[in-house]
């Protein structure tokens, strides 16, 4: 098995499982908390998301990618990491009325103080993760994840049991940035990175700056889309939408969450051999889209009894949120792959521009859509997600070539993939007077079909997810056999 592979099938693991995790937390949580105290959080987490951007600009992205790294660079990087993050910090602390205020939201205030806690706990993550993922060692980079995730999801529900209410997340961030500042430099298996060095603090900042300003303004056009919403909607909206979008980007973390983790230190290690990445980024999407699409198409097609199965009946109403999100976001399949290509070809200095009209864009078409409900803000990303998606792909095509009737072709065939998968769930709610609301038997019965379908599209097509797939176990019984 090539390292590739190895190493997406390792961070896959790693995401399926902590996607488990988070599931069964959320199912508890989503009964604990009502919908606005879950809008409270979400603000939270919202004002407060831009200052982990910050701390990348310390350039952890730069271990991952850089040709020559030696001990005094990556103490520079942990030694950036953490002058950031005593910036910061104090910050967060003493901007904890003021943002209150401006929501009126006076819970915030206690929660981003809690938060400021918990952030400076945290300098080592990074730096310690990017070098695993420098050398592939997903193993033990999955490992320490799957251990903060556990902790996460067990403090956040130990708290809510105990009354903390929206307060059980803050709590649970500063015990998981507490755990994560010494899992990770005890699985990395190597402390003499965490020292003072300021020798190449030049490159490291330039980089950083960089990749740091495109994650930190992409980071920004996801929260604060909240931010503005926030002025307009209650917390109890911001809620529900905010579940929705959890839902709906539940194929996105479990497929293109574990091809993102594995993607820039791939492609870096392909682009410093000279290898042209055109052609493997199309073949990427391909594959990717071949199991993505027909997860949202499922997605859309069973909103209701999911959200009933997974959040209870008091989130009923995301349901219509998620069938409208569903859809716009099979546009986001090769979202994943763009920055990782991006960087590998040394076009860093062109992400930040990119991320700037993601943003732009996202939050232009949330404020017109704001004041009109929680249905408009849904509506929205129907318009600016096509619009930054066809960006991104744009600056893949100018610094790593590839054909466009190449790709269209690839997509159209796992667009037949897709509809394959939807036409067992179609009859099922035809059946059922175009009932979206199905019951549990039917439901079931609905998932299978769409399995088939999904399958018969599979061999009806040849697509190469078959043969990959037909590999992956001919290799898979050998290894058991002792072959």
């Amino acid at each position: 098995m090539s390292r590739t592979a190895r190493a997406f099938i390792l961070a896959s693991i790693e995401r399926y499982a902590s996607l488990l995790i988070n599931l069964c937390s959320t199912a508890i949580l989503s009964r604990l908390l009502t919908p606005g105290e879950f809008g409270v959080v979400v603000m939270g987490f919202a004002a407060t998301a831009l200052a982990e951007g910050v701390r990348e600009l310390g350039g952890a992205s730069y271990v991952v990618q850089a040709r020559d790294l030696d001990r005094e660079t990556l103490r520079c990087v942990f030694t950036i990491s953490v002058g950031l993050t005593f910036l910061i910090a104090p910050v967060a602390y003493f901007l904890a009325d003021p943002i209150a205020r401006f929501y009126q939201l006076p819970q915030l205030a206690d929660f981003l103080r809690v938060f400021a806690l918990g952030f400076v706990l945290g300098p080592t993550t990074a730096p310690a993760s990017a070098l695993m993922a420098r050398n592939l060692a997903f193993a033990r980079r999955g490992a320490a994840v799957l251990i903060v995730t556990t902790v996460n999801a067990g403090a956040c529900i130990a708290f809510a049991m105990h009354g903390l209410s929206y307060m059980s997340f803050a709590w649970a961030y500063v015990l998981c940035n507490a755990v994560s500042t010494v899992i990770y430099p005890l699985l990395l298996g190597d402390v003499s990175m965490f020292g003072v060095s300021f020798r190449d603090w030049r490159p490291v900042l330039t980089f950083g700056f960089f990749g740091g300003a495109t994650r930190l303004l992409n980071i920004a056009g996801e929260n604060a889309a909240f931010l503005v919403i926030g002025r307009f909607l209650s917390p109890s909206g911001i809620g529900l939408l905010f579940r929705a979008g959890t839902l709906v980007t539940f194929p996105e973390r479990v497929l293109l969450g574990a091809a993102a983790a594995v993607a820039l230190p791939v492609f870096s290690d392909e682009a410093r051999k000279g290898a042209p990445l055109g052609d493997r980024y199309v073949r990427a999407v391909e594959m990717l889209t071949a199991i993505y699409w027909p997860a949202l198409v499922g997605i859309g097609l069973l909103a209701y009894p999911i959200v009933r199965l997974f959040l209870g009946p008091q989130w009923h109403e995301t349901a219509i949120y998620v069938q409208i999100m569903a859809g716009a976001a099979m546009f986001n399949a090769s979202m994943s792959l763009n920055y990782p290509v991006q960087v590998a070809t040394g076009a860093i200095r062109m992400t930040p521009f990119l991320a700037l009209f993601h943003a732009g864009t996202s939050l232009f078409c949330l404020a017109l859509a704001a004041p009109l409900g929680p249905v408009a803000v849904a509506c929205s990303v129907w318009v600016s997600v096509p619009v930054n998606v066809a960006a991104s792909v744009w600056l893949v095509h100018r610094v790593a070539p590839f054909s466009l009737r190449d790709l269209a072709g690839r997509l159209l065939r796992s667009g037949g993939l897709a509809v394959g998968a939807a036409l067992g769930p179609l009859a099922l709610i035809a059946a059922h007077g175009w009932r979206f609301d199905l019951p549990a038997l039917a439901t079931a019965l609905a998932i299978g079909l769409a399995g088939v379908g999904w399958i018969g599209a599979l061999l009806m097509t040849r697509h190469p997810l078959l043969a990959a797939g037909l590999e992956f176990f001919r290799r898979a019984r050998s290894r058991l056999a002792g072959d």
